[in-house]
């Protein structure tokens, strides 16, 4: 993984097939986070490698807390933006737009 020399206990895997442990993951996501809605479009840190980290990875590797909820927050305006079928509430006073 990204620290040798010792193994870590658990090794996840996308669909490519590069492995790499949750701490791992989970340190990549965090740091994601940081670009904000980009933070969607994050992809496998394997060089040359285009396959993107899917959410049941996010919600299984992101560290608790804050981090998990501005991703799902992030990750929900991502899927309404992208369809055309739906918008946000125009209400000034409505908590989700």
């Amino acid at each position: 993984c990204f620290e040798p020399p010792a193994p870590p206990a658990e090794l996840l895997s996308l669909r490519c097939g590069h492995e790499f442990c949750s701490d791992c993951w989970g340190g990549l996501m965090t740091t994601a986070l940081q670009s904000g809605a980009g933070c969607i479009h994050t992809r496998c840190p394997q060089p040359d490698c285009h396959v993107l980290l899917p959410a049941e990875l996010w919600q299984r590797c992101l560290p608790a807390g804050t981090a998990a909820g501005a991703w799902s927050m992030l990750h929900l305006r991502s899927f309404v933006d992208a369809n055309a079928l739906l918008c946000w509430c125009p209400s000034a006073s409505c908590s989700t737009n």
